[in-house]
């Protein structure tokens, strides 16, 4: 019996790379399990699976839900005391560039480098899906299982841009009923104290209103001992160049943040990366987590990242981890009729060198690539390579695409019972030689030319019959044409007739003729 947390259908059950997978045990004739909430995951909604399979090879499944609180807004929290010596990452604004989309590779690739470096904690500084949509959370929660880490999120502007709704789905993946809930807090890890602010209360977008000022100001009043104070808001406190819109409430904050001595201040929103120091205190915005990164910035800021956070004691260390990413937004397998050429598209790094079939291709300073790769008859497989210059890390990706050009064929929608017809096979300009006609029972091969004649089936009464044309490489031509009794015997027809209306003629003018005659 093993139970999974945050597992999802579409993976298989002994894939580990999604969610938590665990042996359950026999216990006083009950299956049982625990595991650290506090070390193995974020605040909020799972799923819990247990699976069962006996001897026999049969499976038993139950689901259910769980709500996790590691961190109480009632009562302080000291998660790990006595700890000097940890870490955590820091990365934000992940979410898709559109609503519908799912989650960007990029975000789950950042993901994936992160939990190699094991950091004891993972902080979000928000724009975690696109509007605050249902389905995107679950689609983010689907992605984010990869981390196995306590994650914290400081909410963006994006999880409530469909106003209440967004934050009533937002409570409902990041909260448990039961507890005070607050969409700020504060909770102590060994020797540092973390504060986590809202700038987007429904309603209230950009902004830090003042119960929540009076609330921080209390907050870092009391923890002023701390040997380290880390502050996590979505919108940047200490902007580049789009920050707090209350400019008010901004200057608030930098007071506080310089007052009481706070080591970092980290922030999203502004699709970059830049460090700056301020009356003693550290910003960081970090929002290169998978969100299309923003052109208006210049290009040295501009790359996918996580940030790195080493505290030993009294000292902190902080660096950016940006990985090779390389993420195709063109489907990986598709089949192609109308063209003889495809556009190959995706985002890596912008410092990256890129080359799709082995010819180099040009990225743009956020990071997007798009190359018209020409098409052969069948299967073409792209080859899609980015590679860190400096390192000469590489990442391959394939697409595979299956070329069928169109066929044409000289139309006619009608023809005539047991009568030849001349049929006319192209693609493009081109005449298509060896192709195979197919007309009821009749089957002919195109010659160099692309003709074939075939003959018309044999019918008594006005019919359909499917026109086929088949040639290997091609997108198979059908059409339905009307097929109508033969020439002859319409022709026949209407001789009779004519005849019939002549001796009708006839004998009218002859009886004329004798009633005069008398």
């Amino acid at each position: 019996v093993q139970y999974r947390i945050d597992y999802h259908e579409s993976v298989d059950w002994s894939d580990q790379t999604w969610g938590i997978l665990e042996e359950m045990r026999f216990e006083a004739g009950r299956w049982v399990a625990s595991w650290d909430t506090s070390g193995t995951i974020g605040d909020g909604l799972h799923s819990i699976w247990v699976r069962a399979v006996d001897a026999s090879g049969r499976i038993a499944t139950a689901t259910s839900e769980v709500q996790v609180r590691n961190v109480e807004y009632e009562e302080p929290v000291q998660l790990k005391p006595g700890a000097e010596s940890f870490s955590f990452a820091v990365l934000g604004d992940n979410r898709p560039a559109t609503t519908g989309e799912p989650q960007p590779e990029i975000f789950l690739q950042l993901l994936k480098d992160m939990n190699e470096l094991d950091p004891d904690m993972v902080f979000n500084t928000g724009d975690v899906v696109y509007s605050g949509q249902y389905e995107e959370y679950v689609d983010y929660m689907r992605v984010a299982s990869v981390l196995k880490k306590p994650t914290y999120i400081a909410r963006g502007n994006h999880e409530v841009s469909i106003g209440k709704a967004g934050e009533e789905n937002y409570r409902h993946f990041f909260d448990a009923p039961g507890f005070a809930y607050n969409s700020y807090y504060a909770f102590d890890y060994g020797n540092s104290h973390f504060v986590i602010l809202n700038a987007n209360i429904a309603g209230r977008w950009y902004s830090v209103d003042e119960p929540q000022l009076s609330w921080v100001r209390d907050d870092l009043e009391e923890h002023a001992g701390a040997e380290h104070i880390f502050v996590f808001i979505h919108q940047p406190i200490y902007p580049y160049a789009h920050g707090l819109e209350n400019k008010t409430s901004e200057a608030t904050l930098k007071g506080l943040m310089a007052q009481y001595g706070v080591e970092v201040v980290f922030a999203g929103h502004e699709h970059m990366c830049y460090v700056m120091e301020q009356d003693g205190v550290k910003s960081v915005i970090t929002g290169g987590g998978g969100a299309p990164l923003d052109p208006q910035y210049p290009a040295e800021p501009l790359f996918f990242h996580f940030t790195w956070v080493e505290v030993t004691g009294p000292r902190v260390e902080i660096s950016m981890v940006k990985p090779l990413v390389l993420e195709v937004t063109s489907p990986t397998e598709m089949a192609i009729t109308s063209s003889e050429s495809i556009h190959i598209q995706g985002r890596t790094q912008p410092y990256a060198r890129l080359t799709v079939n082995g010819r180099e291709a040009n990225v743009n300073k956020a990071g997007r690539f798009s190359e018209r790769v020409s098409l052969q008859k069948g299967s073409n497989q792209i080859e899609v390579v980015s590679e860190d210059p400096v390192s000469g890390e590489r990442m391959i990706r394939t697409v595979q695409a299956v070329f069928k050009p169109q066929l044409s064929v000289s139309p006619f929608d009608t023809a005539y019972s047991d009568e030849k017809v001349l049929v006319k096979v192209l693609s493009g300009d081109l005449k298509i030689q060896g192709a195979l006609v197919s007309f009821g029972e009749s089957t002919a091969v195109t010659d160099d030319g692309g003709e074939a004649e075939i003959l018309v089936p044999h019918v008594e009464e006005e019919s359909e019959e499917v026109l086929l044309v088949q040639k290997e490489g091609y997108e198979d031509y059908v059409t339905l044409v009307t097929i109508l009794p033969e020439r002859g015997r319409r022709v026949g027809t209407m001789a009779l007739i004519a005849v019939a209306i002549a001796v009708a003629v006839i004998t009218v003018v002859f009886i004329a003729w004798k009633a005069r005659s008398r």
